[in-house]
């Protein structure tokens, strides 16, 4: 039997908001539409290379599901 309150995860969910198109990863298109839509307008290059710098966990260059887990557990346990 499926249970979907057993298979709910909210990380996953909320990572789905930052990869609207379904591609694995966070793309920097969508985290400078994030900040533009947060009211901080354009965000510079350098800017995104130190979002994705900090956010890439395994230095693949991409911001995955796994890596974004690792940013939500390390922010809120500070």
């Amino acid at each position: 039997m499926n249970n979907t309150q057993d298979s709910y995860d909210p990380v996953r969910d909320a990572f789905a908001v930052y990869d609207p198109h379904q591609t694995g990863f966070i793309d920097t298109g969508t985290l400078r539409r994030i900040f533009h839509d947060l009211g901080y307008g354009e965000i510079a290059d350098e800017d995104v290379d130190v979002l994705v710098h900090i956010a890439d966990f395994d230095r693949d260059g991409n911001i995955s599901l796994e890596d974004f887990r690792r940013l939500i557990s390390t922010t809120s346990a500070g």
